[in-house]
């Protein structure tokens, strides 16, 4: 159910008439040697982005990170008085609140005042995890919210006034810890009898069931090949074998969706955010594949990961 304020909120037009603008997020770890190197946040089948890092050193599992970002804003007058949504006298600020849903974590970051002004003012924000504590996805959002009470004016007082109030989203961004540095929710096992890997795809609507519930790629480290597919084992890990895997699973997978009433609708886009039908549509529209050629499919992925995961 939709949530209705009873005071005024941020709104797209008003995100206009401030003039907001903000910088991509930039993600770095600082290794062994005490070197900063950026991290990259890929592009995914969802809208959650994997981090990594171009020489394969970095892993969620055992190292931390951090993040920064820029914000301007040029006209931020427009929030405050009669038409805005905060009394002239009172103080609003940019503030990030991130939320970690599979590991039980939330928690604000403060970026800074917003002045009431129509001069050009630029806030900074920094945030360093110094060792890992994630898993699943971390949800970013930039808020807008009341840091200090001010005196209502004359219209004024229909006006939110209480410290702490969030005033309105300026946007969101999802990153993905796996541990794997792919965007497949890839699971390590262990069967002394299995084969190396396998793929699981427990469905009821793939157009609803979220992506990373409902699917998952299972590597065997009880296999004697697993080595070859460990980016751990520096002497035998092979990325082309990963590859290889990787594209197998999503043919797999699209094989196993094919069949299913809601294959029409997957083809169409008529999916939700996050889930499998939107990983598969996500797929066909960057490839241009026609997902009913199980053949075509099938080489598109090997080509994909053969450019995509080329320093893995």
């Amino acid at each position: 159910m939709k949530t209705v304020s009873t005071f005024p909120v941020l709104t797209d037009d008003l995100v206009q008439k401030i003039r907001l603008q903000t910088s991509p997020f930039r993600f770095t770890w600082v290794d062994s040697d005490g070197d900063e190197t950026e991290l990259a946040a890929e592009d995914s089948m969802s809208s959650a982005h994997p981090l990594s890092d171009e020489k394969g050193r970095w892993s969620p599992d055992t190292d931390g990170f951090s993040m920064s970002r820029s914000y301007t804003i040029r006209s931020a007058s427009f929030l405050y008085g009669k038409g805005g949504i905060a009394p002239k006298s009172s103080t609003l600020g940019l503030a990030l609140v991130w939320e970690s849903p599979d590991s039980r974590q939330r928690s604000a970051q403060p970026i800074g005042a917003i002045e009431n002004s129509m001069m050009p003012q630029s806030l900074n924000f920094n945030l360093a995890f110094s060792k890992p504590q994630f898993k699943g996805r971390l949800l970013l959002k930039t808020v807008v919210v009341l840091l200090k009470a001010g005196t209502p004016e004359e219209g004024e007082v229909a006006l939110a006034n209480m410290p702490g109030t969030v005033l309105g989203i300026v946007d969101t961004y999802s990153l993905l810890f796996d541990g794997s540095g792919s965007a497949f929710p890839i699971s390590v096992v262990s069967k002394p009898d299995g084969l190396l890997w396998s793929v699981d795809c427990d469905l009821d609507d793939p157009t609803t069931d979220k992506f990373d519930d409902c699917v998952s790629i299972n590597l065997n480290k009880a296999h004697r090949d697993y080595k070859y597919i460990n980016p751990a084992d520096k002497a035998n890990y092979n990325p082309s074998f990963l590859r290889e895997i990787l594209a197998g699973a999503l043919s797999t997978i699209v094989d196993c969706i094919r069949e299913t009433d809601s294959w029409d609708d997957i083809k169409n886009g008529r999916v939700e955010e996050e889930s499998v039908g939107q990983a598969i549509h996500y797929f066909a529209k960057a490839l241009d594949l026609n997902l009913d050629d199980a053949k075509q499919c099938s080489v598109s992925f090997r080509k994909y990961f053969e450019a995509k995961l080329s320093e893995i």
